[in-house]
């Protein structure tokens, strides 16, 4: 489930504005022979891993937020894997270890955004993208500069973006409050995608199935 949900996020980040044919059909391929072929999924996820690392790595730094995560994700992986294969003889699998790398990786992500947001011009100013966000959306669906919401929403949502990237990224870490934290996100990624963030919101889903 993982690989599917990871590889359809990395060809939803870059068909997005289908700038590089060669890395979009790349992942459309593997993402088709993945869901056709189950017996050699884990091999073909291991190619997906080498080549789609080197279409990020190629265009490093001029790359999206996320798609640093998925390279910090694919150099793991591809260690883990091989290194489980060449010296130990395993299956290419991934196992409950490297889901707990995954999971410490979408935690310290979602720690550092809320950290990285402690500042004036997001908490305070009327040019937040946390506010521009909500004109975004509504632009999007009538090709209209409005403001959809009372001007107090616009007022606290800077710090309830805050509050639940902190909190939930703690949140996220214990059994208890972990499937509401988790619901929370995915709910806060769907407002997102409304906005044309769905590839960020793919990748972070698709981790997110590190906790399962």
């Amino acid at each position: 489930l993982f690989i599917i949900f990871y590889v359809s996020a990395y060809y939803l980040d870059q068909s997005e504005k289908w700038t590089d044919i060669i890395s979009s059909s790349f992942s459309l391929i593997i993402l088709i022979l993945c869901l056709l072929l189950s017996k050699y999924r884990n091999s073909l996820f291991l190619v997906f891993l080498f080549f789609s690392s080197y279409f990020i790595f190629d265009k490093y730094p001029r790359v999206s937020n996320h798609a640093t995560l998925v390279l910090f994700v694919n150099i793991y992986l591809l260690f883990s894997l091989l290194t489980r294969k060449l010296f130990q003889n395993e299956k290419l699998i991934i196992c409950n270890n490297d889901f707990l790398v995954l999971r410490w990786s979408l935690i310290i992500v979602y720690l550092f955004a809320g950290f990285h947001k402690l500042n004036y011009d997001f908490l305070f100013s009327v040019n937040s993208c946390a506010n521009w966000f909500h004109n975004k959306i509504v632009f999007l669906l009538t090709n209209q500069t409005i403001k959809p919401y009372p001007d107090f929403i616009y007022l606290i949502s800077p710090f309830i973006v805050v509050i639940l990237e902190l909190i939930e990224s703690i949140a996220i870490m214990f059994k208890r409050t972990q499937l509401i934290a988790l619901c929370s996100f995915i709910l806060f990624h769907f407002y997102l995608s409304l906005g044309g963030f769905i590839d960020f919101a793919a990748v972070c889903i698709s981790i997110m199935i590190a906790f399962i």
